[in-house]
C-alpha cells in the first residue's frame, strides 16, 4: 500500500478505504483481546444501548446509543500465532 500520495485524494467511499478499514478493525479487535486478557472491562454498543462488560460476567448498561449513528458491524478474525 503506497501512502506517499495519501493526502491528495479522498478515500472515503472508494475501494482504497478497505485496507485501512481492515487494519483499524483488526487493531480494535486486538485491543479488546488484550484488555480482556488484562482483566479490564469492555465498553461497547449493543442493541441500541451502551454496555460495559466486566471480566466476571457482570453487565452494566450505561445509557442509550444515539439512533442517528449508523454502525455497520464488520468482524475480522486475528490470525493464530
Amino acid at each position: 500500500m503506497n501512502l506517499s500520495n495519501f493526502e491528495d485524494k479522498p478515500i472515503i467511499g472508494t475501494k482504497r478505504l478497505e485496507p485501512f478499514q481492515r487494519m483499524c478493525s483488526m487493531a480494535g479487535a486486538f485491543a479488546i483481546y488484550e484488555a480482556k486478557q488484562a482483566g479490564l472491562p469492555i465498553t461497547s454498543a449493543k442493541d441500541g444501548k451502551i454496555v460495559k462488560e466486566y471480566p466476571d460476567g457482570k453487565v452494566e448498561i450505561l445509557g442509550d446509543a444515539p439512533p442517528w449513528v449508523p454502525v455497520k458491524k464488520r468482524v475480522y478474525k486475528l490470525p493464530k500465532v
